[in-house]
């Protein structure tokens, strides 16, 4: 699974935003949402069985 980004058409130099603004917490935060919706992901596709692979 891959998720590309055309980056030059958000920003000049492929960055975004002002990391000066960054925190450790904010880190753990978005660490801990990201994680968590990576795990459901890994969970409901283990469940699904192989003949529901393509169905929506």
């Amino acid at each position: 699974m891959t998720v590309q980004r055309d980056w030059t058409q958000v920003t000049k130099d492929t960055g975004a935003g002002n990391p000066y603004e960054s925190t450790v917490e904010k880190g753990r935060r978005y660490l801990e949402v990201v994680v968590g919706k990576v795990a459901d992901f890994f969970v409901d596709l283990a469940e699904t069985p192989r003949e529901g692979f393509y169905e929506g």
